[in-house]
């Protein structure tokens, strides 16, 4: 991906863009039976990130494990959505890990 920037910026400066998608071969069945994982480590680089993830977990799953803390559960249209809002310091990463049974 390349981001290309219209106006020119001071070296530091503040500037925003927004990624949305959908990503494919994350999710790992695991051993038992009906059991999936999903983890992701993401490192910004060396710049201060504002992320925000969303994750809608397939209908009838139930949630077994999730990190970190505050990756918050919530109901959207009976499916369990998971929510992340963090920044993330330059050179800091952010790993979210979660389990679910079908």
């Amino acid at each position: 991906m390349n981001i290309i920037i219209a106006r020119f910026r001071q070296p530091d400066a503040e500037f925003s863009y927004v990624m949305e998608g959908t990503e494919t071969g994350l999710v790992k069945r695991l051993p038992q039976p009906g059991e999936f994982e999903y983890t992701m480590r993401h490192w910004p680089g060396t710049i201060r990130t504002r992320r925000i993830e969303r994750h809608l977990l397939p209908t009838g799953a139930r949630l077994l494990s999730k990190t970190p803390a505050d990756l918050t559960e919530r109901t959207r249209d009976g499916r369990i959505e998971l929510f992340i809002e963090r920044v993330i310091p330059g050179g800091d990463s952010l790993e979210i890990s979660y389990r679910w049974a079908q």
